[in-house]
């Protein structure tokens, strides 16, 4: 998975990708269960001015953050979200609309007690 800004890519690297069945959220929105295991997850500033923003703010508790190179924050927190450590269990969801050929992802701050995201985010992702 990539969230792409101006200014970072977030990549979440997965393995061992498995897809479950349909389901549906509480905003009746069609989409399907997957489960995976975390290889990495990482950030990349695109700019220097990226860089020396998270270098001044220690962002993840790290300072070594230069333009255009990956650093993993796997198992870490950043500002109020804790991102899962290489190799743990990874559940989300994923809505794909083929009308808009978009892909939207589930929100992974808000679990129901499956460990499944209980709703989706309002990004959609175009190709």
């Amino acid at each position: 998975l990539k969230c792409v800004t101006q200014n970072y890519i977030i990549r979440k690297k997965l393995n061992t990708l498995a897809l479950g069945n349909k389901d549906v959220t509480s905003q009746h929105q069609i989409m399907t269960k997957y489960s995976a295991v975390v290889s990495n997850i990482t950030l990349e500033p695109k700019t220097t001015n990226a860089a020396t923003s998270l270098n001044s703010s220690s962002y993840c508790g790290l300072t070594g953050w230069s333009s255009n190179t990956e650093t993993s924050i796997a198992g870490l927190t950043c500002d109020s979200i804790s991102y899962k450590s290489q190799n743990a269990a990874y559940k989300d969801l994923i809505q794909i609309n083929s009308e808009k050929t978009f892909i939207r992802l589930g929100n992974t701050t808000n679990l129901g007690s499956s460990g499944y995201p209980k709703t989706l985010y309002t990004v959609e992702y175009f190709k």
